[in-house]
């Protein structure tokens, strides 16, 4: 579903953005 994807993108973000 788009939404999962959304989801699992926004996640690896912020595990990148932390860092």
């Amino acid at each position: 579903m788009f939404a999962d994807a959304a989801t699992t993108v926004g996640y690896l973000l912020r595990a990148q953005a932390e860092k």
